[in-house]
């Protein structure tokens, strides 16, 4: 063999090892974020406990990247949870933004903020800026205010907008700080109302962990679920407050909103993953009640309250395929009331005034009988008698007239109960649930989630009939 065909075998030889080499994969070290996702796959149980990695550190401030589509991060940016999709029909809404009252008709309010902010009055008047403490309280004329801040006093007309410079300053109200803008109005005369104005996906990130409590990862679903349960129905309300100066209030007569204090890492992920997701139903928005514990029956709303019946509002019984109630795991799934005679003959008495019902009740109770239950369990009719009085109620109303006897006197966790005594030692009963029991029970989703199933299959076994979609603000060009 010749020298010059020995050094063409040995190039050869040294090119094979060379891609042997590199195409060997357990040459090559597996990235460490990429194993262990836990991504389900089609061969795996629903039951199953979803899996989450906790080694899998997320930079909080790229959770929040707008310019990121949820539908392109791996599952394994997210810490081994998946995104959501963002090929969902895309459903018209007026706008991005929010209008939330956060305290109402008050004499005086003073509000703060580290960094510079903007004042623009009604009519178009811009003042100077202010940082620090601005004190509001109103003027002696209509629909005006005092404003005192470090350069001074000045008398200004309401509305009069408080606009940040920067995204990431927050000015404070009361008790909470609060993202985007504040804009102070008169509802009642020498009265100060502050509202929060700010987008939507911002104020849900202050409603999630008040809604449905401190959950962990392996809850996201869940979390997931109630987003676009809240989103839902604060667009729906966005429709319903025209001529209103707010959209909703920040308390439980709508949706429970603490601003940025309350933000935590996992809610502010749900809302990330199913950012603008809204609930559907022939054409137009859901009204998407929610409530904390359901007993294992949701309600038909027309047996909750004086509604009519609504398709997506129905009742499903809501159990595993062992007949186990998802919300078993909350501490409210059963609970007992204990009233001595005198406290349960007062709590009635004092509910039954102005009920519209006759006369009212009287008298030491005598009796307290259901006479009638819906399919689901909760309450339709019960009577009460006591002496020559006699006084009933039912549905979702049984609660505010059977009162708790903690310090709040809180109303009655459920209209899911039974009568366990009535003697001389006083009135006992049993019950099932939390809150009123339609749409979304709160504690079921967890449980579904626990058990493998993602927000649409929650969201779809709640709302009967509803399609997810895209919310298309018309103040944003899509």
């Amino acid at each position: 063999m010749t020298s010059h065909r020995l050094l063409n075998y040995l190039l050869l030889a040294l090119i094979c090892a060379v891609f042997i080499q590199c195409s060997n994969p357990r040459l090559i070290a597996p990235a460490p974020h990429l194993q262990g996702s836990g991504k389900q796959t089609e061969n795996e149980s629903p039951e199953q406990e979803p899996k989450s990695s906790s080694d899998n550190e997320i930079d909080f401030a790229d959770a929040f990247d707008l310019t990121i589509d949820p539908a392109q991060l791996s599952s394994q940016s997210f810490g081994g949870l998946r995104p959501s999709s963002s090929r969902y029909p895309y459903f018209d809404v007026k706008r991005s933004s929010v209008r939330v009252a956060i305290i109402r008709n008050v004499k005086d309010v003073n509000l703060y903020s580290v960094g510079t902010v903007d004042i623009r009055a009604a009519g178009r008047t811009t003042l100077e800026p202010f940082r620090g403490r601005l004190a509001v309280r109103p003027d002696k004329s209509d629909n005006t205010a005092l404003l005192s801040a470090s350069w001074g006093s000045r008398i200004v007309s309401l509305p009069c907008t408080l606009l940040s410079r920067g995204d990431y300053n927050f000015i404070e109200a009361g008790q909470g700080s609060y993202r985007g803008s504040v804009i102070l109005v008169s509802e009642k005369k020498n009265c100060i109302s502050v509202i929060n104005y700010l987008d939507v996906e911002d104020y849900l990130r202050g409603v999630v962990p008040l809604e449905i409590g401190k959950r962990s990862e392996k809850e996201i679903e869940a979390l997931k679920a109630q987003a676009v349960a809240a989103r839902t129905y604060t667009y729906r309300r966005i429709l319903e407050s025209k001529g209103k100066p707010y959209d909703l209030l920040c308390t439980v007569a709508d949706q429970v909103y603490g601003g940025a204090n309350v933000e935590t890492r996992e809610s502010d992920l749900a809302v990330k993953q199913t950012r603008n997701l809204v609930m559907v139903y022939n054409d137009s928005l859901i009204t998407a009640y929610y409530h904390s514990t359901c007993g294992g029956y949701t309600a038909n709303i027309e047996n909750v309250w004086d509604k009519p019946p609504c398709n997506y509002l129905r009742s499903i019984k809501d159990t595993d395929s062992l007949g186990r109630a998802y919300c078993r795991i909350s501490p409210a799934f059963e609970w007992e009331e204990k009233w001595s005679k005198p406290q349960f003959s007062s709590m009635v008495a004092k509910a039954s005034q102005g009920m519209g019902q006759g006369s009212e009740f009287r008298g030491n109770v005598t009796d307290f009988r259901i006479e009638k239950v819906f399919p689901c369990g909760r309450i339709s009719l019960c009577t009460i008698r006591g002496g020559n009085s006699e006084f009933k109620s039912g549905r979702d109303q049984v609660r505010f007239i059977l009162r708790r006897t903690n310090p709040e006197n809180s109303i009655l966790r459920s209209s899911s109960f039974k009568v366990v005594s009535i003697d001389k030692t006083g009135i006992k009963i049993s019950g099932r649930g939390y809150g009123h029991g339609v749409g979304m029970c709160q504690m079921g989703a967890v449980g579904r989630a626990l058990v493998g199933l993602n927000f649409e299959q929650i969201l779809k076994a709640y709302y009967t009939g509803v399609t997810i979609c895209t919310a298309a603000p018309e103040d944003r060009i899509r």
